[in-house]
């Protein structure tokens, strides 16, 4: 599956699925990464956890705060569902 990744610039940059992070870093996806889910990204990532966002809308805030981003709608169960099997 295909995401953006952060850029060491301000934009995201398109890449191939990179390796996971190993099971020491605890990973949590973020159904959005609107404005709303600002802090509770934030405190996820100050906490050490590896943060994945995933929703339709690429320029959300919190899919440029976040280690990995996916544009899949959270409408779209199975995809969702593919996803967090995948985290």
């Amino acid at each position: 599956m295909w995401h953006y990744q952060k850029d060491p610039g301000d934009g995201f940059v398109v890449a191939a699925p990179k390796k996971r992070p190993s099971n020491s870093r605890k990973r949590i996806l973020f159904l959005g990464g609107s404005p709303m889910q600002l802090a509770p990204i934030k405190y996820a990532r100050e906490c050490g956890h590896y943060v994945i966002t995933c929703d339709y809308a690429p320029d959300n805030p919190g899919h440029r705060l976040a280690d990995e981003y996916h544009n899949i709608s959270t409408t779209d169960l199975d995809s969702v569902l593919n996803l967090a099997k995948e985290a």
